[in-house]
């Protein structure tokens, strides 16, 4: 099987990249960068980008597009220093104790008001859905210590590090005369990896 790397524009697409619009869906990590840098380098940057990255946390710092970005702005120039940042973005970790924090709170303060003597208790107490979640309570409880744990709002820095991973990626569009903008197509109920960069060539100057 060939890969994307492998594969030039004027072989696989009929129409020329100015009247052609590539949408890019849930590219991993950093195939959002190397098909765009791809594509540079064969002088086929398309009219229209569609491009709805994910997994950040699996971004190299040799695979991402605009590297002076990384270290201009986020201060980043190894690929330790991006693993500190992007790990911080994984679809489990944040989106999992944003949305079930609440319940997990009071799933403990069942299990503490029932004491020793009560488990029966509260284990009858729960719902169905609540006893996979009192599992992982006990997990958390029990488990090593991590930043996961240790930060009650890991979502909201998952999504400020992809912001600003995604910045960087709409400032590089625009170094080559794009117009770009960052939408949110589906709510966080559907998935948290809901950003999608569109980006239109502006029309040659005369």
């Amino acid at each position: 099987m060939a890969s994307f790397r492998d594969v030039r524009w004027s072989d696989a697409v009929p129409a020329a990249p100015a009247r052609t619009a590539l949408i890019a869906k849930h590219l991993c990590g950093s195939g959002v960068d190397e098909v765009l840098r791809q594509l540079e380098a064969q002088d086929c940057l398309p009219r229209i980008f569609v491009l709805a990255p994910c997994c950040f946390h699996k971004i190299t710092l040799d695979g991402y597009c605009n590297v002076v970005y990384l270290r201009q702005v986020m201060g980043i120039d190894s690929e330790e220093a991006l693993a500190r940042v992007s790990r911080l973005t994984d679809w489990n970790m944040s989106f999992y104790q944003s949305n079930h924090e609440r319940m997990l709170a009071r799933i403990e303060a069942v299990r503490r008001s029932a004491g020793t003597n009560g488990k029966e208790r509260a284990c009858e107490a729960q719902l169905p859905s609540e006893a996979a979640a009192a599992a992982f309570c006990y997990q958390r409880r029990s488990g090593p210590r991590s930043i996961a744990n240790s930060i009650p709002c890991t979502h909201a820095f998952a999504q400020l590090v992809e912001g600003l991973l995604n910045y960087g990626r709409m400032q590089w569009l625009r170094q080559r005369r794009y117009d770009v903008q960052l939408v949110q197509y589906v709510p966080d109920v559907v998935t948290p990896k809901n950003k999608c960069v569109i980006a239109t060539r502006q029309a040659p100057t005369k």
